[in-house]
C-alpha cells in the first residue's frame, strides 16, 4: 500500500488467492483501499484451473481454493449475487480456448494485460481473446493490471507499477470507483495515457500523451491505425460505420507499451 501511494496511485486492491483480508483500514485520505479477492477453481482444456478475480465484496468467496471440480460459473454467480465485480484472470497465460471464455456468462471483464505473467513467460496479453468474444456480440471490460506477487527474481524487472486502470469516478469511495467501472468509465495502460475520447456525429476522437500509434481496433480486417516513426503522435480520428458494431482505442508508446479505452458500440 506504501510503494503505491507513494508513486501516485488513488486506490488499490489487494487479491489474494483463496483469502478474503479486510483492508480498509489501510485507506488514508486522497487514498482507497478497495475489497477482493482472487479465486483458482476448475479445469480448462490446457490443464490449468480458471482464476477469477473478485472486487467490491464483503466476505470471502464461499468456495474451496484451487479445487478442480469447482465450477468457474459458480463462482462468477456468487460475486454477481454480492453486486461484486468479476474479472477473469489472464486468459493467455492460462491457456483459456476461445470457447471457454464463450461458455461463462455474466463476468465484467477480462484482463487484456497482466504485467506479471508479461514479465514471467511473455504470457500476458490476451487482447486476441477480447476481440473473439466483442467480434462475437460478447461485451468483456478490459483490465490491465500488476498481479504483482512481489517477487525478486534475478535478472527480472519489478513487477510493481506495470498495469493499472485510471476511472472517471465522482468521487473516491469503493462504491462509486466500482460502478463506474461496471459502467466502463476507465481505461486500461502499461504506460501511455489516453486524454480523452470524444464521440462526435460520424466521428470517434481521441487526444493521448505522446505515443507511437494509435489505433482504432474493431471487427476483423477494419479499423484504422495510425502509426509514425519520428514526431509523436498525440491526436486521430475515424469513422466508423455501422458494420463495425465496436470500435475500441489502442495506442502504444515508443517503448511498446500500450493503452486500452474500452469499446464503444455502435447503434445502428
Amino acid at each position: 500500500m506504501t510503494a503505491y501511494r507513494k508513486v501516485g496511485y488513488s486506490f488499490l486492491a489487494i487479491t489474494d488467492h483463496g483469502k478474503y483480508i479486510d483492508t480498509r483500514s489501510l485507506s488514508r485520505d486522497g487514498f482507497l483501499m478497495i475489497q477482493g479477492q482472487e479465486v483458482s477453481v476448475g479445469t480448462n482444456s490446457s490443464g490449468n484451473s480458471y482464476h477469477v478475480i473478485a472486487l467490491g465484496i464483503e466476505e470471502e468467496v464461499p468456495v474451496v481454493e484451487a479445487d478442480p471440480d469447482e465450477s468457474p460459473q459458480r463462482v462468477i454467480d456468487l460475486i454477481n449475487k454480492e453486486r461484486g465485480l468479476s474479472i477473469i484472470a489472464h486468459p493467455y497465460w492460462s491457456g483459456h480456448e476461445f470457447e471457454e471464455l464463450w461458455e461463462l456468462k455474466g463476468y465484467n471483464g477480462i484482463e487484456v494485460y497482466n504485467h506479471d505473467c508479461e514479465l514471467l513467460n511473455d504470457r500476458g496479453d490476451s487482447m486476441v481473446h477480447w476481440d473473439a468474444l466483442l467480434s462475437r456480440n460478447r461485451r468483456p471490460l478490459g483490465f490491465a493490471t500488476d498481479d504483482t506477487h512481489n517477487w525478486n527474481l534475478d535478472g527480472m524487472p519489478s513487477n510493481f507499477y506495470g498495469g493499472w486502470i485510471n476511472v472517471k469516478s465522482p468521487e473516491l469511495t469503493e462504491r462509486s470507483i466500482i460502478e463506474c467501472i461496471k459502467k466502463g468509465l476507465f481505461y486500461s495502460s502499461s504506460g501511455p495515457e489516453i486524454k480523452d475520447i470524444k464521440v462526435e456525429e460520424d466521428t470517434i476522437s481521441v487526444e493521448t500523451s505522446p505515443v507511437q500509434k494509435i489505433a482504432f481496433v474493431t471487427l476483423p480486417r477494419r479499423g484504422r491505425c495510425f502509426k509514425t516513426h519520428d514526431k509523436p503522435l498525440t491526436y486521430a480520428s475515424y469513422s466508423p460505420v455501422p458494420s463495425d458494431r465496436y470500435v475500441r482505442v489502442q495506442i502504444t508508446d515508443f517503448k511498446g507499451r500500450r493503452a486500452w479505452s474500452n469499446p464503444i458500440y455502435i447503434i445502428t
